[in-house]
């Protein structure tokens, strides 16, 4: 069974409800609490990569099914990692140089992006 070239759309349902749920997290969680800090660093890791993948998977893949193995589920999170802190390191510095930067503001961009990243149909391969 190949897992994860078509996810079911309540992940991607969920996936893009983890953006907006970190947003309600950092606004209704104490400062500097262990679960705010928790939520907010897990979904700035993983969450608009994991997204942003979605789309892209079947082409990554060139059209081959992917065998379920450790070694690709690694890469899986490893990519969505990537991505994450790319997708982090863009939103801030666009923000800054816009004159509009704050912790707040870089969340609802980043919800924004895992949103549209999770709700995009799959690129076909080849």
């Amino acid at each position: 069974m190949n897992r994860w070239s078509t996810p079911s759309p309540s992940a991607r349902l969920l996936l893009a409800a983890t953006g907006w749920l970190t947003v309600l997290a950092a606004t209704e969680l104490p400062a500097n609490s262990a679960p705010r800090l928790a939520v907010v660093g897990l979904y700035l890791f993983l969450g608009p990569g994991a997204a942003l993948q979605l789309p892209l998977r079947p082409a990554l893949m060139g059209g081959r099914r992917i065998v379920e193995r450790r070694e690709t589920r690694l890469e899986s999170w490893m990519l969505a990692a990537m991505l994450s802190i790319s997708a982090l390191v863009l939103v801030a510095v666009g923000l800054m140089m816009a004159g509009g930067f704050s912790a707040l503001t870089t969340l609802v961009v980043l919800a924004i992006i895992t949103t549209v990243g999770a709700l995009l149909p799959s690129v076909r391969a080849g």
